[in-house]
């Protein structure tokens, strides 16, 4: 009997962690249900340009998220669940540090002001220094630079990148994907984003007014310049920042980075809130890219039962 209550009581404690700050003690805290076998699939499927989503259990923050609803729902009208989103932006070398940053405009979302344009290249550089040379610091003389593969998302701390496997770190991810090529079936009248004429996002959203279809490749390698310029950009706390695009929540992010072929995405941006009909956005939300024509090209195992 004793050793029995013992071993109980021992395996118990390997599973109680406490926090200092607030003081609390937490029951089995990091055992998360996307396991090794789920990364290596990723790591081995996974091409620049893909969508990540991602959710867990227990937080109270995707309760909230999971809970918002699109205006008038009585009810949730779809089976998405999940509560983030990242752009995988492939592996990364001294080469790209030079984008990181580049498209941020000092904005602070706090005073809802821009900094004056001569602090900005300090606080580009400082962005670069914090989510570039971070993760990713230069090897030693005559070392190869270190295997890697990056996602750019949008956290409280603002747009930043991250390792691809701290990422995965979660109970439930899929991976959505561009078809091989876009094409508009029906032209559309109203545009999500007005480009600037002669850009390169302008260009690819004329020709799919046109009718051309256009290479994946094409919207992703736009996307992936976007996502690493605006690394170090402010989070958007409202979730609502759909007109300047300075600050940005991670759908937000992800919406902005493919705005060249925003025609193309069967998604918009719609009233949701808690339930449907309390603290309003206008916005995007995670599951929203559930509805937005991209191939779902794998799953974690949690969400294959």
């Amino acid at each position: 009997m004793f050793r029995a209550l013992q071993k109980a009581g021992m395996t118990c404690l390997g599973r109680l962690k406490y926090f200092t700050r607030p003081p609390v003690i937490v029951f089995d805290p990091s055992t998360y249900r996307v396991k090794g076998a789920d990364v290596r699939e990723v790591l081995n499927l996974i091409r620049p340009g893909d969508i990540l989503l991602r959710a867990y259990d227990g937080y109270l923050d995707s309760w909230f998220i999971r809970h918002s609803w699109v205006r008038g729902s009585t009810r949730r009208p779809r089976h998405g669940m999940f509560t983030h989103v990242a752009l995988y932006v492939g592996p990364l070398s001294a080469a790209q540090r030079p984008q990181v940053a580049s498209q941020i405009s000092g904005y602070d979302w706090g005073s809802d002001r821009k900094a004056p344009a001569a602090q900005l290249p300090a606080l580009q550089e400082a962005a670069r220094q914090r989510f570039f040379d971070s993760v990713l610091p230069a090897p030693a003389a005559g070392e190869p630079w270190p295997d890697n593969g990056m996602v750019v998302h949008a956290m409280a701390e603002g747009v930043q990148i991250e390792d691809v496997l701290s990422f995965c770190r979660c109970d439930y991810l899929t991976i959505l994907r561009l078809p091989s090529h876009l094409q508009l079936a029906t032209a559309v009248d109203e545009h999500d984003f007005s480009l600037v004429p002669g850009s390169a996002e302008h260009a690819l959203q004329q020709r799919l007014q046109a009718g051309d279809a256009v290479a994946r490749e094409q919207a992703i390698a736009l996307a992936l310049d976007t996502a690493l310029g605006k690394v170090g950009a402010e989070y958007d706390f409202d979730c609502s920042d759909l007109n300047r695009f300075q600050s940005f929540s991670c759908a937000q992010l992800v919406y902005y980075c493919y705005r060249g072929a925003a025609d193309w995405f069967a998604m918009r941006p719609r009233w949701h809130g808690l339930f449907g009909r309390v603290m309003m956005r206008h916005t995007v939300t995670p599951d929203d890219y559930l509805e937005a024509g991209l191939q779902q090209v794998w799953r974690s195992r949690s969400l294959r039962t």
